[in-house]
């Protein structure tokens, strides 16, 4: 008998990375400071900032924390997709640029262009909400924030609002 192993090996060096990266581990709720390897029980100090730590505040933290990761992914899927929404509303805005014959349908136009702004606006600031998880936790976000995108579904929503409300 020979001594290669044919199958899968138990624990690949990318399974390993991939856990380590998915992993959290203690951090000091000031400063964000890795409190991995203190091998005193109990309460003990940051070496950074002086806080205590206590792992039980640690735990209750960090449930906190992933809840609102979970929120924030299911919102960040929305803020790549806004200005596709600005930009309906922008062929709206130019059909009745094209269009204007001086009748009623502007305003039609107009009020579409406005919802569409509105929208687009909405769900590009959810952009924010990436601001409201600690330092410590953005790397464990599985979908990253498209912060070009947030700010040109910002940028034109309320381009689309202002021109919908103030040019005829």
């Amino acid at each position: 008998m020979d001594d290669f192993s044919y199958g899968e090996p138990v624990k690949r060096p990318e399974d390993i990375k991939k856990k380590e990266v998915d992993a959290f581990h203690p951090v000091c709720l000031t400063c964000g400071y890795d409190m991995r390897g203190g091998t005193t029980p109990g309460p003990r100090r940051c070496p950074e900032c002086g806080q205590p730590f206590v792992y039980g505040e640690w735990e209750r933290e960090l449930r906190y924390v992933k809840q609102q990761i979970g929120e924030t992914e299911e919102y960040l899927w929305w803020v790549p997709h806004a200005w596709k929404i600005a930009a309906v509303g922008i062929v709206v805005r130019l059909l009745e640029l094209f269009m204007k014959d001086g009748g009623s349908g502007g305003y039609f136009f107009r009020t579409v262009a406005i919802i569409c702004g509105a929208i687009s606006f909405l769900m590009a600031i959810n952009i924010q909400r990436v601001k409201r998880l600690p330092s410590w936790a953005l790397p464990h976000l599985k979908r990253k924030p498209d912060y070009g995108g947030a700010f040109l579904g910002i940028g034109l929503g309320l381009a689309l609002i202002l021109s919908g409300i103030f040019l005829k």
